[in-house]
């Protein structure tokens, strides 16, 4: 029984010219009984559906970290193909300098290095959302 739905009695005390409009008290208990049911049901609802949402939050975050480091995993492979012993080196390639701007550039062995160490920090980090 819902509040809405209580329906009070009509009391007039004698020698007054006032009406009274009362509840009973134990329809009155059965309906706070009834909407205190309904808070706690909509609290626990409300935590099942936050547990859930953090699940799935961390179900993306490492889904994220994991394509980052095969993303990375990719870029050294490519740094490996392109440059690779078999297909030789430049003289530019392996002094690390751009022919065009004479400036300090990392080589090719600097950029693999690079990779498998961004690669192992993406993993790491993945393995923190498990």
């Amino acid at each position: 029984m819902k509040c809405d739905e209580l329906k009070a009695e009509t009391i007039v005390p004698q020698g007054c010219t006032l009406t009274l409009q009362m509840y009973s008290k134990s329809d009155v208990d059965a309906a706070i009984a009834e909407l205190k049911q309904e808070l706690e049901d909509a609290k626990a609802n409300a935590y099942a559906e936050s547990v859930d949402a953090g699940m799935e939050n961390r179900r993306l975050k490492r889904a994220l970290w994991l394509a980052r480091a095969n993303s990375a995993e990719g870029q050294f492979f490519y740094w490996c193909a392109r440059f690779g012993f078999e297909s030789g080196f430049t003289k530019a390639d392996i002094l690390g300098y751009s022919v065009n701007t004479k400036r300090r550039l990392r080589t090719i062995g600097e950029w693999i290095e690079y990779w498998k160490n961004v690669k192992s920090k993406c993993l790491k980090k993945a393995e923190e959302y498990k």
